[in-house]
This record gives structure tokens, sequence and C-alpha cells, in this order.
């Protein structure tokens, strides 16, 4: 054995992937808190799984208007994206 050679003490372990998919965590300041720079400042912590169903082998990227950063800019029909949708309940 030289130097620099790796010598591997355990066999490899036979791995299978059960699912695939994605996690998405959700986090809720604290009140009277904009953002949670430790785990202190945090109220809820939700996780979320999406399993991938194996039919659909392109990738989907999140949407640009979703999340903080958006929230903060203005549409281009000059409402904030803040604003919510304007959904109807059946």
């Amino acid at each position: 054995m030289g130097q620099g050679e790796e010598v591997k003490t355990r066999p490899e372990p036979q791995v299978e992937i059960q699912e695939r998919g994605q996690i998405f965590f959700f986090y809720r300041p604290k009140v009277e808190r904009e953002e949670a720079k430790t785990a202190d400042d945090v109220q809820r912590l939700y996780v979320v799984m999406r399993v991938e169903s194996g039919e659909k082998a392109v990738e989907e990227k999140q949407d640009p208007h979703s999340g903080k950063e958006a929230s903060k800019k203005k549409g281009e029909s000059g409402t904030s994206f803040a604003e919510g949708g304007r959904g109807t309940q059946e």
C-alpha cells in the first residue's frame, strides 16, 4: 500500500432507491420577526415530501413569481404578487 491509496475496510453497501421526489421546507418566523436567523426564531416548521410518479422525466422549475423575492416585485399589471389570487369558490 503506497501513499495516497484508498483502503476499503468495509464492503460497499447495497443501496436500493425506493422513491424519488422532492422535499420542501417551509417555516414561519416567530411573532414580530420578519426572518428567522437561528432555530430559536422559528415558530413552525413544515416538511412537504412530493413523490415523483416516474411517468414524467422532465424537471419542472419553481415559478419565478412565487416566494418572498417575488412578493417584493410588482406584477405586469402594477399589482403586487403578495396580494394573492382572486379565485372563485365553488
